[in-house]
């Protein structure tokens, strides 16, 4: 029996209820009693199920959103693009070419001295590597591909060769040397892939994007049996817009911290000037093989082997390696440059040098000035 008020359960032949005192009556449906549900309990199945989900479909996608570079990093996976073909950073991570045995080996290992993994081999030899997003771009001559930082994944895409230039990404901007519709070359233009617009009917030697603009470079003086009338640096728009000529030769070097652009004169003296081209300061220093910038601080090779310098915006200069260094590449706490016979890495804040892997090929073709 139960009580006909409260529901509780009484005893047969009992003429009251004890906890309601209310005259007892039989009931003969069920009562059901209501239960109150735990708020953390629903929200922890919440989280337990998108967890859940996340891990079936793929954290790799969400770990993208999460590390999106920043401008800043933009600006350093291009300058490092413009110091060298022989390797590239993303972060504290190096990707960089294996000395050959039978075929050419892009490797990826944490700086200074983690274990190298073998992710992508070929029998050509990869080159231009640079970072847009969070992919590492390469190209062999014959097979153009890019690897994913976080998952590994390889696009390769095989064809003809792409001559001097591969594609350059940048902020859903593709440039190219050759038409997607015709046989035609020269650059080449599209916004996702859409679109395609042609800016040159020359190939230029370099296309090096910074923020809003990008820069290309072209070094013939003769082209397709005609006078390069494109000859030395120029800067447009990302859509390809609003063409200004920089300057008229061909610099060794050109990056840029997202403000100002650092370059070399005809002379190898360091300049830096506005996006625009208008000179800020015409500097003391003779660059070598190497010229990078990051926080405001200047990185580069002296001249005659003479080591690694960094100079501040007080211009107080250090020299921070000593011997050969080419190609200066910047992660975030050290660099990685090229010695001539070994890729070396220097610790920024203790300054101790490790020897990643000996490499005795250095591309020299990443310097425009013939």
């Amino acid at each position: 029996m139960y009580c006909g008020k409260c529901g509780t359960e009484v005893q047969n032949n009992v003429a009251f209820c004890p906890n309601c005192g209310n005259p007892v009556q039989a009931v003969t449906t069920d009562i059901k009693v209501k239960h109150k549900v735990n708020k953390k309990i629903i929200i922890f199945s919440i989280i337990f199920v998108i967890v859940i989900a996340i891990i079936i479909v793929g954290i790799n996608p969400v770990m993208h959103i999460l590390k999106r570079p920043s401008n800043e990093e933009k600006i350093i996976y291009v300058n490092n693009m413009v110091n060298g073909k022989y390797a590239t950073t993303v972060g504290n991570e190096l990707w960089y070419i294996a000395e050959p045995d039978s075929e050419y080996t892009i490797y990826k290992m944490n700086l200074p001295t983690g274990k190298a993994k073998e992710v992508f081999e070929t029998s050509f030899e990869p080159n231009d590597f640079y970072v847009e997003n969070l992919e590492v771009q390469f190209n062999t001559g014959f097979i153009g591909g890019s690897i994913d930082v976080i998952s590994n994944k390889i696009k390769c895409t095989e064809g003809e060769p792409f001559n001097n230039t591969q594609p350059i990404y940048h902020d859903n901007y593709v440039y190219t040397e050759c038409s997607k519709n015709t046989d035609e070359k020269g650059l080449f233009v599209s916004k996702n892939g859409k679109s395609e617009k042609q800016i040159l009917d020359i190939i230029p030697n370099r296309i090096i994007p910074f923020n809003d603009y990008v820069f290309f470079i072209s070094s013939a003086d003769v082209y397709n049996d005609k006078d390069n009338e494109w000859k030395g640096t120029w800067r447009m728009d990302a859509d390809g817009d609003n063409i200004i000529q920089i300057l008229e030769y061909c610099p060794k070097y050109l990056v840029s911290d997202g403000n100002l652009i650092y370059y070399t004169d005809e002379n190898d003296y360091l300049v830096s000037a506005d996006m625009d081209g208008k000179i800020i300061k015409e500097y003391k220093e003779h660059i070598g093989d190497g010229l990078n910038i990051k926080d405001g601080i200047i990185y580069y090779s002296g001249p005659y082997e003479d080591g690694i310098y960094s100079l501040d915006s007080e211009e107080n200069k250090d020299k921070i390696t000593y011997g050969k260094a080419q190609g200066i590449i910047l992660a975030n706490d050290y660099i990685v440059y090229h010695n001539g016979q070994e890729i070396c890495c220097l610790d920024l804040e203790n300054k101790e040098n490790y020897i990643i892997s000996e490499y005795d090929i250095y591309d020299y073709s990443n310097i425009y000035r013939l």
